[in-house]
C-alpha cells in the first residue's frame, strides 16, 4: 500500500515541522543521518503514522507505522514552539495551512547583518 503524500515531519528535539510534498523531496530538508538516528516523527497526508527508513544514499522506504504521538499533538507542540495558539482540529493540510498563516503574521527577525551592524539607515529620496 502506497503512503499518500505530503508527509509531515516533526523534529523531536526542537518541535519544528516540515512538509515533504513528494517522495523525491524527502532529503531536500531532512538529512539522512537525522532520519537514521530517529530524530523525526512522520505522518502521511491523512494523519496516519509513517516510518521512514534510509535504504541507501538518498533513497528511503516509507511505510505505515505507529509513531507514538498523534499528528494533532505534534501540530500543537509546533505551534506552541513558535509562540502561537492555533486550532489544531481538522484535516491535516487545513491545520498545516492555518499554522503557516499564523507564522507569516509573526514579526520578522533581524537579518544577520542588521544584528551585527545595527539597523539600516533610511535612504534619502
Amino acid at each position: 500500500m502506497s503512503v499518500p503524500y505530503p508527509l509531515f515531519a516533526f523534529e523531536k528535539d526542537n518541535a519544528s515541522m516540515r512538509l515533504v510534498e513528494k517522495p523525491d523531496e524527502l532529503f531536500y530538508h531532512l538529512e539522512e543521518i537525522d532520519i537514521e538516528n530517529d530524530e523525526y516523527l512522520f505522518w502521511d497526508a491523512n494523519g496516519a503514522g509513517v516510518r521512514v527508513r534510509v535504504v541507501n544514499r538518498k533513497n528511503a522506504a516509507v511505510e505505515q507505522a505507529q509513531t507514538g504521538k498523534r499528528l494533532r499533538d505534534a501540530f500543537q507542540a509546533y505551534a506552541q514552539s513558535r509562540g502561537l495558539v492555533v486550532d489544531v482540529e481538522g484535516a491535516p493540510m487545513e491545520v498545516w495551512h492555518r499554522i503557516q498563516e499564523e507564522i507569516e503574521k509573526l514579526p520578522k527577525g533581524k537579518t544577520f547583518l542588521e544584528k551585527f551592524f545595527g539597523p539600516r539607515a533610511p535612504r534619502k529620496p
